[in-house]
């Protein structure tokens, strides 16, 4: 098996690092459990991180807490239908047979989330705190696409208009410059139709308007970098 671009041992650092300089945010609700929120906005996280690594039962063991702290939980007026449209997805992620299941439910748990903070003028505040990564190597353009599509999940998340644009941007301009520090690779007949894929996905991800549209693409985004990974182009689970 071709060895993974990112090694499994400094994923987990490289996750925290591109989070902290990516990003910064806070919930907005006054008086609001804001510990149950960053728990809940971690389980969310441990679901998206088990897809990139490839780890169906962390995804799945992630969406089974939501599943048992949400059941008997109370929501604000409103946010009923939000509610259930989280538990449906977190019931799906646990019945999955494979990542490629979870990836594709990912962008409508993550919409279900937007959508409440939405409606309750609350929730995370994203605010993109810092360019996305260069550099031309192989390695450098991997941390560019991961730094991109943190930035859709935050867009997803708050919903975020400003990390949405960015990520959906940086995603645009990685993929050409990917497929150019890929092209002389070995494994480029391997992943070349991954990476084109992702293009294509990039620049619907700059079109799409909605939260069920962007839902959507990146849920097939998220698919999509799982068949990648999958063939030990990516990082691995332990």
């Amino acid at each position: 098996m071709t060895k993974p671009i990112i090694s499994s041992k400094n994923l987990l650092p490289l996750l925290t690092s591109l989070m902290v300089v990516g990003c910064t945010w806070g919930f907005g609700t006054p008086g609001g459990d804001i510990p149950e929120m960053h728990r809940n906005l971690s389980k969310t996280v441990d679901i998206q991180t088990g897809v990139v690594q490839g780890d169906l039962e962390k995804a799945k063991a992630a969406a089974s807490w939501l599943l048992e702290r949400e059941a008997g939980g109370l929501w604000p007026a409103g946010g009923e239908q939000y509610r259930q449209a989280l538990l449906n997805s977190a019931d799906r992620i646990t019945e999955a047979q494979a990542v490629e299941e979870v990836a594709l439910e990912t962008g409508r748990l993550a919409a279900s989330c937007g959508g409440c903070h939405m409606a309750q003028k609350g929730g995370p505040r994203f605010v993109v705190g810092s360019e996305a990564p260069g550099g031309e190597s192989q390695e450098a353009q991997m941390i560019r696409h991961l730094w991109a599509a943190d930035r859709l999940w935050e867009g997803l998340v708050g919903p975020s208009e400003e990390a949405w644009a960015a990520g959906a941007l940086a995603m645009a301009e990685t993929q050409p410059a990917l497929a150019r520090a890929f092209r002389d690779s070995p494994a480029f007949g391997r992943i070349g139709a991954f990476l084109e894929e992702v293009n294509l996905l990039a620049r619907e991800a700059v079109d799409a308007e909605d939260l069920d549209e962007r839902a959507d693409v990146y849920g097939r985004l998220l698919a999509t970098c799982d068949r990648c990974h999958s063939i030990g182009w990516g990082p691995a689970q332990k």
